[in-house]
């Protein structure tokens, strides 16, 4: 049925990022969101020319027909529907030191992975150098890393990317009138601080795959 069709696909919308509540789906089709509950609901708003309303809305992800009629795939497998992947001959982040900054690294020189659907929204994946992180992270654990956007705040309990031009490393932040304080869940690493005046990026891991 049309209406199962369109709570999957919502559903894959979730899982990439792309939808969070009911008023992102409002805004993307540019309809009053007590509209779009009656179509979610079954109500007469409820349309083919919702449904092509919606496919439009989010066509760089799902195909327009397999929404109509059910026939083909539902997602499309595009740019947009993936995410970068850092080879580790390029740049490893450093669980320990510094290690090569991922700034340092080409867009052209990235693979292009299809989105890991179990993981929230990310932008990259990158490979773990080093065992500071241990035992949360393991050397050669890949981990997804979504960048921080102005106004999201540092959760000391969270675990983070730093990306600075000496290269990037990945640790739990505090923010200190110096700068971020670096935290090692291995215990045998002492604590640093990148100074706050030094150009830096930071992406929250948000997911992580281990080689066994």
């Amino acid at each position: 049925m049309a209406s199962e069709r369109l709570n999957k696909a919502i559903e894959y919308l979730k899982s990439n990022g792309l939808i969070h509540k009911q008023q992102d789906i409002a805004d993307a089709l540019g309809m009053a969101k007590s509209h779009l509950s009656n179509a979610l609901k079954g109500g007469n708003y409820f349309t083919e020319g919702f449904l092509k309303r919606f496919a439009k809305a989010y066509e760089d992800y799902i195909e327009e027909n397999w929404l109509l009629t059910g026939e083909g795939k539902m997602e499309k497998i595009n740019p947009k529907s993936q995410r970068m992947h850092i080879p580790s001959d390029k740049a490893m982040v450093s669980a320990g030191f510094m290690g090569a900054s991922i700034n340092s690294v080409s867009e052209y020189e990235c693979d292009l992975c299809p989105v890991i659907s179990a993981f929230p929204w990310y932008d990259f994946t990158i490979e773990v150098n080093g065992d500071s992180m241990a035992p949360t992270l393991l050397n050669g654990d890949v981990i997804a890393g979504e960048w921080l956007r102005r106004g999201d705040i540092i959760d000391s309990n969270k675990i983070y990317i730093l990306d600075t031009n000496d290269g990037a490393v990945v640790k739990r932040i505090k923010q200190t009138n110096e700068g971020l304080l670096c935290h090692s869940d291995n215990p045998t690493y002492l604590d640093f601080i990148v100074d706050k005046n030094i150009p830096m990026r930071i992406a929250r891991v948000v997911g992580m795959i281990r080689k066994f």
